[in-house]
């Protein structure tokens, strides 16, 4: 058995690449390599790591997950009984008007809630 990326991959007595998918529950059969990577790479994609957290009700509240450059973040929705993932969007920066010094405030527009949001709000994990 082989592994790529932290999943495992068998190779068949017929020839094909086969690998359990987390994505849809079951095994999966290609008979080229690079169909096997892109699906594996895309499925690695497309899983959210949530960095933070924020209570907004009783019911639940939002996760939020930062991409690796450090200047994008996507939501989870923890309130509704079928929980979306956003689209990736831009941390944006502004001033506070009360702020003697000036500090910057990292901040993001969450497409689904067309909420404001600053990451200041959210506690890490």
């Amino acid at each position: 058995m082989k592994s790529y990326r932290g999943k495992n991959i068998e190779l068949t007595k017929s020839g094909y690449y086969k690998y359990y998918s987390d994505k849809e529950g079951r095994f999966k059969k290609f008979d080229r390599t690079n169909d096997l990577i892109q699906e594996i790479e895309s499925e690695l994609e497309d899983k959210f790591t949530p960095h933070a957290y924020m209570n907004q009700s009783n019911f639940g509240g939002i996760e939020i997950q930062i991409n690796d450059t450090g200047d994008g973040v996507r939501t989870r929705d923890l309130q509704q009984s079928k929980i979306e993932i956003s689209e990736w969007v831009e941390i944006e920066y502004k001033t506070n008007p009360e702020d003697i010094e000036g500090d910057l405030i990292p901040f993001f527009k969450d497409p689904y809630s067309n909420g404001t949001y600053s990451l200041n709000e959210f506690m890490r994990f």
